[in-house]
């Protein structure tokens, strides 16, 4: 959250959505989603992602939120 803090200018703060809000507003599927983030978790091979895709930029978790354009939450 600090990432897009610094990045925004604006404060986050992370709050995690109970599992029942999210069955009641998004369905089983994405509570199965979440579920397995915790259980499993996500990785991405870089290295086999750029050999696949070579001309795709690669980012940093810190260069990504630079890339997006949040002028639409200066409000």
């Amino acid at each position: 959250m600090s990432i897009l803090s610094r990045v925004t200018g604006r404060n986050f703060t992370y709050y995690q959505v109970p599992l029942d809000v999210v069955r009641q507003r998004m369905g089983e599927d994405a509570v199965k989603m979440y579920e397995w983030f915790d259980r499993v978790g996500f990785a991405v091979d870089r290295a086999a992602l750029h050999r696949e895709f070579p001309t795709l930029p690669s980012t940093t978790s810190s260069l990504g939120p630079k890339l997006q354009d949040w002028s639409a939450l200066r409000v």
